[in-house]
């Protein structure tokens, strides 16, 4: 059985598939997904007839399943109760 962990972001678990809102569609290109293990980026909503910040908004990084993995990298296995388990019992 080969343990070998693939360090890519469509392999982590803060990676999200994002299934909207993806702009084209190329055929074979690696699917894109939200990370969830960076922290949100703030973004202000300005309000244009009285020029003044209405909201704030959170961005997240959306990446590709290729991506090279991160220093928030948790595998999806590592996520399931006894997926590295190797015992028989």
């Amino acid at each position: 059985m080969d343990n070998a962990i693939e360090f890519k972001c469509g392999a982590c678990f803060h990676w999200v598939l994002q299934e909207s809102n993806t702009g084209p569609v190329t055929i074979g290109a690696a699917q894109r997904g939200i990370c969830f293990g960076a922290p949100p980026t703030a973004q202000a909503i300005v309000d244009q007839k009285h020029m003044r910040v209405a909201a704030q908004t959170n961005l997240r990084p959306v990446l590709p399943e290729n991506e090279r993995a991160c220093g928030a990298f948790v595998p999806v296995s590592a996520m399931v109760p006894g997926a590295n388990d190797d015992t028989d019992g």
